[in-house]
Order: C-alpha cells, then structure tokens, then sequence
C-alpha cells in the first residue's frame, strides 16, 4: 500500500512538472465554503475555512481568477507561485522534480527553496524561512506549488504589506537602471525590444514632481537592466524604469530643473531628447492656482479659498489644455504650499509667454461682489507682438463678467509680487467675493466652476490667437 501511494505521489508530480506553469487549474471555491486540501509535500488531508486572501500589485488588485491564498499555521500566507509571480508579477519559475527544488528569479535576485524545507538560498546566501513550500492540491483539481508570499516578496526587491483585518497583501515595485554618464547634452538612446512606433508610446510630463515618463508597450524591465543606458544631459539625476499593472515598461527622468521631451525612433532605438521648453512647444502659459497647502486663503463657512482656485484653475482647464497646441505649466497640482517668490520666478526658468494667477475675494463689506483682475505697471514687459499685462487683463476682465454674469469690478494696478516680479505679461485674477452669499453660491455651483474653468481656457487661446508667439 505504501509503494502504491508512493508511486501515486510520482505520477502527480510528473503531471505537475509536464504541464506549463500557465495552464493550471485555479484553487478556487466559495470563499465561506470549507475546503479539502490535499497537502502533496506532507501527504495529508486537512479542511480550510475562511476568505481568500487578496493580493495588489503596484495599486491594483491582481486577477487571481478566484484562486485561493493559504494561511499556514504560523499566520504566513501562502499563495500560488504561478498565479501570483510568474504571471502577475512576471517572476522567471522554474521546478526541478527530480531535486524538488524552485527557482524564482527578477531582474536583480534569485530565490532558491526545496518543497517541505524551510531553507532557502537568496542570491547565494542561505537564509530561514518561516514556513516551507507546499505541493497542495484541491479534491480533483491540478497542484499547484504554493510558496510564502513575504519571503518571496521582499527576497525578489518587492515591498509587501499584509493587512489581516482586510486578508489582503499589498505589494510594490520599482526598479533603479544603472547607466553611464556622458554629458554631451545629446540625445538619450533607449534601446527597443518590440515592432513599435511613436503612436505606441506615450508621455506624461510630471514636471511638477521633477520627472518625465515614457511608457513602451510590454514587458522589458529586464532588458533595459542588461542594456546599459547611456545619460547624456547633466539635469538628469537618475533613471527608473517600473513595470505597470498593464503591462507596460514606464522609464522615468528625475531631472533637476523643468525641461521638455521630444521623441524619434531611428535604427530600433528611441532618442529622447531634453531641451527647454520653447524650443518644443510654440505656446507656453503658467496657470497659479492661488494659495495652497498651510495657506489657505479666505476662509468662509468652513470653505477654503484655495480648493476654489484649484478646482477651476486646474481641475477643470487640464483636459482643455491637453486637447490643444497649448503647454500649460500649473504652480499646483493638487493641495500643496509653495512660496509666491518661487510662483513669481516660474515664467523666467521656463521661458513661458503668460502669467495667470486665479484667486478669490473678500471684503467686510459683505454687499460688495464680482470680478476684478490685477496687473502691475511695474511689470513693464511687452513683448514683440504687443501684448502687456495691462491688455490682458482687460480681456480676461470682459470675457470673465460677460460670460459668467459677474459684476465687473474693474481692472486694477497694484504691485502684487506675482504680477510685479515676473519676466512675461501677468495677471492676478480675483473671480469673486467669498464675502458676498451671492459670489458665494456661484463659486459652490459645479456649473459656474466648469464654465469659469473654459473662460480661462478660451481666452488664453484667444491671446495667443491674436499675439503669435512667432516660435
């Protein structure tokens, strides 16, 4: 009898080992339903009960088709190396069945563990683990090789977080190139791996967190950690490369100034080149949503004058900017504080062509409301076309109070830092009185926002329309 059930066990594994990693059945089941396991590596018989355990990658919930992660008596989890690493995370897995040893593998670190041992082997040092590799198997389904999650994990350079009151890992990555330095300000040269073109990939200028991302369709963290990628420009700190959740290798520019990308395939290789900003794009404008993080702003009713100044000025132009010819640069992107002098200093480090500064206002005289806008006759630049502060914020004035039926507060001098001490025509718009109730209910209607948010968008096109840049 014990020959036989030995000669069982052999003929399963073979199954196991024949069949592709990929084309396992799921441990799968009513996550309220008890389960028979059947533990191939002890030879054992026991019934789990309990929710699966969720696992997330990068911020989003990987697609487990259901399949189960198993909590060992210790409290580790245990979950399916395929499942989860080979076709998630995109982990090399390998089984020897003759030595029952496993072979996990990135771009950076190798595993090594033996089903039923709790030793393991990580990039040649031997470590322990808490709890062995198990071969389980539900009733009538295909094993599957079931290692410890955290081990895994942080062995192969993955952050991991286990929150047992939601049974759900959390895992993240990223991965950090080497690459040489050569400071030749000249194009960048990223190897290609796939038939792709420009149209393929994409770009997301996160200037405001100092950063220029690439996404190329597939899977190539691998590639670009073999193929050395020569840096050629000194305002580039370092380059990451992060695989996302669907599939596609993101390169990321942490650069130490603002600079501009532009793309060109030649001879298999992407060529990224950083320049200044107006030497890619023909229209360039600052938008200032007014004040930010500790700065609040007005106050009224327990409404902040800078959630106003971003909801308009950023949340509802950004898509309006993007569909168009026209480079918007925003002090803020979300609710951050920084100083007006670094507000002010904007336009001259990224040779922009306007300033435009949104906020709100407010008086003690609650009946007073409507739309003012600011310039500073200190700030004397015209440019060649002819435009200054002063004619654009006349526009902005006339086209704000006609749109959205503000009363017309006027335009106004005054030297206010970001309208005095800047390098380009600027203007600091004050939409409405938070004091007035009137103002008030305009600036909490989402209609109003949207409307003032395209006004915006409208005439600064209108600007440029009528004053060309000439780039």
């Amino acid at each position: 009898m014990k020959r036989f059930r030995k000669s069982l066990i052999i003929l399963i594994l073979l199954s196991l080992l024949c069949t592709p990693f990929y084309s396992f059945t799921e441990v799968s089941a009513d996550s309220t339903a008890s389960i028979n396991i059947k533990n191939l590596t002890l030879n054992t018989d026991y019934e789990y009960s309990g929710d699966h355990i969720s696992y997330i990658y990068n911020g989003v919930e990987l697609n487990l088709d259901n399949s189960y992660g198993i909590i060992a008596d210790d409290g580790s989890a245990l979950g399916s190396m395929t499942e989860i690493f080979q076709k998630n995370l995109h982990v090399i897995c390998t089984f020897d069945l003759k030595t029952q040893t496993i072979t996990l593998q990135n771009a950076c670190n190798s595993i090594v563990l033996s089903v039923g041992s709790t030793k393991a082997v990580v990039n040649g040092i031997e470590k322990t683990m808490d709890v062995s590799p198990q071969i389980l198997q539900l009733e009538g389904l295909t094993p599957q090789i079931f290692v410890p999650t955290r081990f895994v994990a942080e062995n192969l350079g993955i952050t991991y977080f286990w929150s047992s009151t939601a049974a759900t890992v959390t895992m993240e990555q990223t991965y950090t190139i080497s690459y040489k330095t050569n400071l030749t300000e000249t194009p960048v040269i990223i190897p290609l791996f796939d038939d792709i073109t420009l149209d393929d990939i994409v770009m997301d200028d996160r200037y405001y967190d100092g950063e220029m991302a690439i996404y190329i369709p597939g899977i190539h963290q691998t590639d670009y950690e073999n193929n050395v990628i020569t840096n050629r420009y000194s305002c580039v700190k370092n380059i990451d490369v992060n695989l996302t959740a669907d599939n596609r290798t993101e390169i990321v520019f942490c650069t130490s100034s603002i600079r501009a990308c532009s793309l060109e395939i030649k001879n298999g290789s992407l060529y990224v080149t950083l320049t200044d900003p107006d030497d890619v794009y023909s229209k360039i404008v600052i938008i200032d949503p007014g004040h930010g993080g500790k700065d609040t702003g007005a106050i009224r009713d327990s409404s902040y004058e800078k959630d106003y100044n971003l909801l308009i000025a950023y949340e509802n132009t950004k898509d309006l900017f993007a569909a168009s010819d026209i480079k918007v640069y925003y002090t803020r992107v979300n609710d951050f504080y920084s100083n007006i002098d670094t507000r002010a200093a904007m336009a001259s480090k990224i040779h922009a062509d306007l300033y435009v500064s949104l906020h709100q206002n407010t008086n003690q005289n609650t009946s007073i409301n409507g739309t003012s806008v600011y310039y500073s006759s200190l700030n004397n630049q015209t440019l060649f076309n002819g435009l200054c502060s002063k004619t654009m914020a006349a526009l902005f004035r006339d086209n704000l109070t006609t749109a959205l039926g503000t009363v017309n507060y006027g335009v106004i001098d005054h030297a206010l830092t970001v309208t005095t001490y800047n390098t380009v025509p600027a203007i600091l718009i004050e939409l409405a009185f938070m004091s007035n109730t009137e103002d008030l209910a305009k600036l909490n209607s989402t209609e109003f926002q949207k409307n003032a948010g395209k006004v915006l968008f409208d005439t600064v096109k209108e600007i440029f329309d009528t004053y060309p840049t000439g780039r």
